[in-house]
């Protein structure tokens, strides 16, 4: 399964100017609810506002990951927004959200689902992909930026060679609803620790 299995045209707002958090929030949850993912959108939304009580997925430059597991889901899907002007979204730097992505996954999704969304989470914490996502004009040039970025993955990925007698790290990653954070975190600790020149190994 592929992010393009999830994220559909109808459930992508371009130019989007919501006027706080929740006005967010709603307007991203009518957004999913159009593609047909949500059994009951109330409910659902419910567990987005449980989630964001337990700590803002406003992560920082600029990205927002509202997320949540629920029984209101009838199939794991997403949902994005480009908000230009962007907005308070409690985020962890201080400032304004300007890319949204926002999660559904039905209660005891498959790991299938999961790995999907995980795979959002590591395009976001690529150089310069949130930026590109920000300029597009229209749903399907976000559709077409993340199919050349799945055919990218699929390409045989460069191996540093392992430094003898240098430094390792052992990492554990963790979200509250087990989506989002931990994938973000794990792609950040094992971008930094290639920079470094130090061992990793992120378990999720």
């Amino acid at each position: 399964m592929k992010i393009t299995d999830l994220l559909k045209p109808q459930s992508i707002l371009l130019n989007a100017a919501p006027t706080d958090k929740a006005d967010a929030i709603y307007t991203l949850g009518d957004s999913m609810d159009k593609s047909g993912n949500l059994s009951d959108k109330a409910e659902y939304l419910k567990a987005v506002f449980a989630r964001e009580e337990a700590g803002s997925t406003g992560l920082g430059d600029g990205i927002a990951t509202p997320h949540a597991k629920s029984t209101g889901v009838k199939k794991a899907g997403l949902a994005a927004m480009v908000v230009p002007n962007g907005v308070d979204f409690d985020a962890l730097d201080g400032q304004p959200s300007r890319l949204f992505f926002m999660i559904a996954a039905p209660e005891g999704a498959n790991d299938t689902h999961l790995a999907a969304l995980a795979e959002l989470s590591q395009y976001l914490m690529k150089d310069g992909f949130a930026e590109k996502l920000r300029k597009v004009s229209s749903p399907d040039e976000v559709i077409a930026l993340f199919d050349q970025a799945s055919e990218k993955a699929t390409e045989p990925a460069t191996v540093a060679p392992a430094i003898e007698g240098g430094d390792f790290l052992v990492a554990v990653t963790a979200c509250t609803t087990g989506i989002a954070h931990t994938y973000m975190a794990q792609e950040a600790l094992q971008k930094v620790a290639a920079e470094m020149g130090v061992g990793i190994k992120v378990e999720t």
